[in-house]
């Protein structure tokens, strides 16, 4: 479904901004400021871990970020470049200036992985007995 790209969204790994894409033009252009390191290394994913990681050692940050047309390119295999793409500097700027807008325009909220949260809290599984027994549910009754 390229609405979701189309409609400029943004692509977060984690709380971080791995990626943005935008309409502009006849093109959908998308930026990665950083990507995951595959493994196997000339895989297309992260096998050796069964999950991709987006910090530390896991991932290399690109600086300027790597640019795509997702009209030409939608597998995202031939990066582009100022020598490739005469208005590259353009479309960055366009792209931050939508993601520094965007960035505005979040809220702080509460971490919902904090210890917290993702303790196990008897008190709120389902019961069928009583506050004053142990729990358990008579099916047949």
């Amino acid at each position: 479904n390229l609405i979701i790209i189309i409609m400029g969204h943004l692509h977060n790994m984690s709380s971080t901004l791995s990626a943005s894409s935008i309409f502009i033009g006849n093109s959908i252009w998308k930026i990665f400021y950083f990507t995951p390191n595959f493994s196997p290394k000339e895989s297309n994913g992260c096998y050796d871990y069964h999950v991709c990681f987006c910090h530390g050692p896991y991932v290399t940050y690109h600086d300027p970020p790597l640019l795509f047309d997702l009209f030409k390119d939608p597998e995202e295999n031939n990066p582009l470049t100022p020598e490739t793409e005469s208005h590259f500097h353009e479309i960055l700027q366009t792209i931050h200036h939508a993601v520094d807008n965007h960035t505005k325009s979040i809220l702080a909220v509460p971490n919902q992985f904090s210890l917290g949260h993702i303790l196990w809290k008897p008190w709120l599984q389902p019961c069928c007995s009583s506050l004053l027994q142990w729990c358990y549910c008579n099916h047949e009754s």
